[in-house]
């Protein structure tokens, strides 16, 4: 079949017909190997810079979970400061609203000194410099010239003296409980004080020491005790026995001793003991008033309660005004002050908690915002990661087009 093949010139043109379909084989495998090698350059430099992304994305996944740890430090921090500081605010309250409480509750004594105008024949027939006198004026008029008609006067400035007063005691101190044979130092300090502030007003009506106040020391309290004891060893009636040797203490009974079970019962007995003492002592020919009023040049008082044979009697006696004042917590000046400076105090602290609660919503923002960036990082690298490595798979098809070149040659 070749021979004769060659014999009728078949063969020769299938032969250059092969040859041309083989060079044109050879061309496309040349091409091919071509493109594999331009494929290869290009995956190498894509798995390349697939490296250099992951790189990038991992170091800033790193920055960003820093980022997230320092904003989480700073959310507790703010978080705690918020704690402390609210703390603060409720103690901040809390001081206030004692100090309210204890304002509230603050005894009153307003010792009122009015005038009472007099007909002209009374004025002359006292002698008084005007028609409208005071309790003063009666009190000097009467001492004076003691008669009847300057005792009716003076008992009816009393009267009116004691009428117009306000001396309230606090309804907090009915839940209280006493005991007259063992008060302690704090409850007569307590019960001095109160009988300290009517002795102040009282004197200052008189217009004696305007500046200055009764107040209750630590040594007359003492002393005051001290009396009262010698009254109790002595245990004679002083209604019949008088005071005791070089005594210049007030003594007044306690009729309501039987209920003075409360501090309320007990200061209305002290209020009583002061007003029996300044407006009821025409008895004892005002000598109670009167040592009220010469001691004014003696600041410090204390209150003592004796029990004579079962008979309770409130006991004032007077100090040096060289003694140290006991701090009065019950002063109302102070308590005012007490109660502006918890205000002062709930403001700031107020304030603090209004700062710390926007830093610790800046804080949380912050945290947020770090925790969604560094979610977007962990995207950029997972999609980073996620692209297929080229290289390998292009320098495959590379060499299976040498191969199929080598073939097509």
């Amino acid at each position: 079949a070749n021979a004769e093949s060659a014999l009728d010139g078949t063969g020769l043109a299938n032969a250059e017909k092969d040859l041309k379909d083989a060079q044109k084989d050879v061309k496309d495998a040349e091409d091919t190997v071509s493109e594999a090698q331009t494929a290869f350059k290009n995956a190498t430099k894509a798995d390349a810079d697939r490296d250099d992304a992951i790189k990038s994305a991992e170091t800033d996944v790193n920055t960003k979970n820093d980022a997230v740890k320092l904003a989480k430090e700073k959310l507790a921090t703010a978080n705690q400061h918020v704690e402390s500081v609210d703390a603060k605010l409720q103690t901040a309250q809390d001081e206030l609203t004692k100090a309210q409480d204890a304002l509230k509750n603050v005894d009153v004594v307003n010792i009122q000194n009015p005038t009472f105008h007099i007909s002209d024949s009374l004025r002359d027939k006292i002698g008084a410099k005007s028609n409208d006198i005071t309790y003063k004026d009666a009190y000097e008029l009467w001492r004076t010239n003691d008669n009847e008609t300057t005792r009716m006067v003076m008992r009816g400035m009393a009267v009116k003296m004691a009428s117009a007063s306000t001396i309230k005691i606090s309804e907090a101190d009915k839940n209280r409980p006493v005991d007259l044979n063992n008060l302690t130092d704090d409850q007569l300090v307590e019960i001095s004080q109160f009988y300290a502030k009517m002795l102040t007003q009282l004197n200052h009506n008189f217009g004696y020491n305007t500046s200055k106040k009764a107040y209750v020391s630590k040594e007359t309290l003492d002393y005051s005790k001290s009396v009262a004891k010698k009254y109790e060893t002595r245990a004679l009636d002083p209604d019949v026995a008088g005071h005791i040797r070089s005594g210049l203490e007030n003594l007044m009974p306690m009729s309501n001793s039987n209920q003075a079970t409360t501090m309320y019962v007990l200061k209305h007995s002290v209020m009583r003991s002061f007003k029996l003492s300044s407006f009821e002592d025409e008895p004892s020919k005002w000598e109670h008033l009167r040592t009220n009023l010469t001691n004014q040049a003696v600041d410090s008082v204390a209150l003592t309660v004796a029990n004579i044979n079962g008979k309770y009697w409130m006991l004032t006696t007077f100090g040096s005004n060289q003694d140290t004042p006991i701090e009065d917590k019950s002063d109302i000046a102070t308590l005012e002050k007490a109660v502006a400076t918890a205000e002062s105090n709930l403001d700031q602290a107020k304030t603090a908690s209004e700062n710390a609660k926007n830093a610790l919503t800046t804080a949380s923002t912050d945290y947020a915002s770090a925790l969604s960036l560094k979610t977007e990082a962990e995207k950029v690298l997972a999609d980073a990661m996620a692209t297929p490595l080229q290289a390998q798979v292009a320098e495959n098809n590379l060499r299976l087009a040498n191969i199929a070149l080598e073939n097509a040659k």
